[in-house]
Parts: C-alpha cells; sequence; structure tokens
C-alpha cells in the first residue's frame, strides 16, 4: 500500500497469514491450505471504514494466487464479529496468526507463506523524541519475540518489504 505524503513507516511485525475455520471444517485438521483451496470458500471481510489497507492486502494476496476473491456479503467490524459467520461457516477468514486462537475456531497457515506487515506510522517532518523513543522500544520488543524474522525451517526470506 502507499503511503501518503509526509507519513514515514517501520515494520515491525511479520504476522503469519492463515485461515479461521469452524471446528468441524473440512480443513480443521490439516497442517496448511493452499491459496488455490480458498479461492472457493467465502471470505469474510473486514468494514472498508475500519481496515481498507488489510482488506486490500487480502485481495491482492488472491490476485497474486491467480483468483479474486469470493466475499462474503457483508463486512464485519473485526475479527471477533468473524467468529460466528466462521464458526456457523458461511465464511472463513484470512487472519494473522496474532488473530488467533478464538474459541470453537481453528487457524490454519496459508501454504504459500504470506506475512502481514505490521507497521508504525509517524509524520515523517516531525520526528519527535516520543516518536524515537516508541520506535526505539518496538525495534527492542520485535527483536526480543522474532516478530521480524519471518523465516521458517526450509523457507526462503521475504524479499520487497519497506522500513522507515
Amino acid at each position: 500500500m502507499q503511503l501518503p505524503a509526509g507519513v514515514a513507516s517501520e515494520v515491525i511485525r511479520l504476522d503469519r497469514l492463515g485461515v479461521l475455520v469452524a471446528d468441524d471444517h473440512v480443513w480443521a485438521h490439516r497442517l496448511a491450505v493452499s491459496l488455490a483451496e480458498v479461492a472457493g470458500e467465502p471470505l469474510v471481510f473486514a468494514d472498508e471504514s475500519r481496515a481498507p489497507e488489510y482488506n486490500e492486502y487480502i485481495r491482492e494476496l488472491c490476485r497474486t494466487g491467480g483468483f479474486a476473491v469470493r466475499a462474503y456479503p457483508g463486512t464485519v467490524h473485526s475479527v471477533l464479529g468473524a467468529r460466528r459467520l466462521v464458526r456457523d461457516g458461511h465464511a472463513v477468514a484470512c487472519v494473522p496468526r496474532s488473530c488467533a486462537p478464538l474459541p470453537g475456531l481453528r487457524w490454519i497457515p496459508i501454504a504459500e507463506p504470506a506475512y502481514y506487515p505490521w507497521s508504525l506510522l509517524w509524520r515523517a517532518n516531525g520526528e519527535t523524541e516520543a516518536v524515537r523513543s516508541i520506535r526505539c522500544c518496538a525495534r527492542m520488543l520485535a527483536d526480543r519475540l522474532g516478530w521480524t524474522s519471518c523465516r521458517e525451517p526450509g523457507e526462503a526470506p521475504v524479499t520487497g518489504l519497506r522500513a522507515g
């Protein structure tokens, strides 16, 4: 996603993407699900006013997988809002690992590793001492928790991420 003029950013977390499915969904006991399989399921999205960048990220992920999103008719205000739709088998939700677990649902990684970049944003021309402190703390926390490492055994490094 293109940042507006005058906004700087720094990626602080790379969060593995997967799908949330009901405990009794046909995929519930799988170790991974391919993007091609996701093409056949309706995806529930957040309301555009709440998460336009995330929705676009998921649409672009699907496009790179060679298909257009089959969206559930309607949106939700949060992952918790999606829980009932997913639990009742009306849709699946494509979410980062940090959004799971939720009771009655299973999170299954997408087989073609994809990561959502969580970023800090600030005014590029007005970096204050407070912003520098927050960035420093965020980097230390990310390093300690391994948030910027998205390599799993046998996996190639992620490229093309922009740091501020």
